[in-house]
């Protein structure tokens, strides 16, 4: 089953797995690791009531981009996370076919989840994986 799903994540695209790797997020209380579009910015920047624009600058200067060491985040990626000291890290891609790397995403776990609690995270193609296995 492992190897079925990891075909299947290699070949999803992009906002599907981040749909589903955030899925994962919210059930197993990794919210630190949730992945955002880039369009979604501003709508956690308005949500944001306890901090100012100065708070949202500094996470992006103090951030990072993975393909530039010029230091700050990029906001024409696609993607944000943030990293451990809340500033904001920015990349465009989240599986990387050249590679075979999986960026942001810690595929072994969110694998070891699915198996262990039988969960799809409401993903049609995973859940008809879990059906062939039962």
């Amino acid at each position: 089953m492992n190897e079925k799903l990891l075909k299947l994540f290699k070949s999803m695209d992009d906002s599907e797995l981040v749909s589903v790797w955030n899925e994962y997020c919210y059930a197993s209380n990794s919210y630190d690791d949730e992945i955002f579009n880039y369009d979604r910015l501003e709508e956690l920047i308005k949500c944001d009531s306890q901090n100012d624009a100065f708070y949202w600058i500094n996470r992006f200067f103090y951030g990072s981009d993975d393909y530039s060491n010029e230091g700050g985040a990029n906001p024409n990626r696609d993607y944000f996370t943030f990293n451990g000291y809340g500033n904001i890290v920015s990349f465009d891609y989240i599986y990387n076919s050249y590679s075979e790397e999986f960026n942001h995403i810690d595929i072994d776990a969110l694998i070891d989840y699915i198996v262990e609690n039988k969960e799809s995270f409401y993903n049609d193609d995973i859940q008809e994986i879990l059906d062939e296995e039962e």
